[in-house]
């Protein structure tokens, strides 16, 4: 995956969609996924929990497909979701959003 990191007062996070193709809808399509958020946001009250659910929903939305599919296409789509969410927290590299995907990672994995 490419990235490209806008470190002003807005940050852009942006990755080709090497996952993202190989989510059912997608296949064969190359695109980009972007995420934008202010730094600033991040200082405020709940803020890094918006940004969390933010970045969250930007990544569905590149990996979901509305519809009916598979087994196998929607555990695609799963880890699609799951890994571009882990490639923008490691981009974005806060430790309150850290703790935050740590988190929802444990409640979505059972823990």
């Amino acid at each position: 995956m490419s990235l490209r990191l806008v470190t002003a007062s807005s940050i852009l996070i942006a990755f080709a969609a090497a996952a993202v193709a190989s989510a059912p809808a997608n296949a064969g399509e190359a695109g980009l996924v972007e995420f934008r958020f202010h730094a600033d946001e991040l200082e405020a009250p709940r803020g890094p929990d918006r940004v969390f659910r933010k970045l969250d929903r930007a990544a569905r939305g590149a990996c979901v497909t509305s519809g009916r599919k598979t087994l196998r296409d929607a555990a695609v789509e799963r880890e699609c979701h799951a890994s571009l969410v882990a490639e923008f927290i490691d981009k974005i590299d806060d430790s309150r959003l850290s703790a935050l995907h740590a988190e929802a990672s444990g409640a979505a994995s059972g823990r």
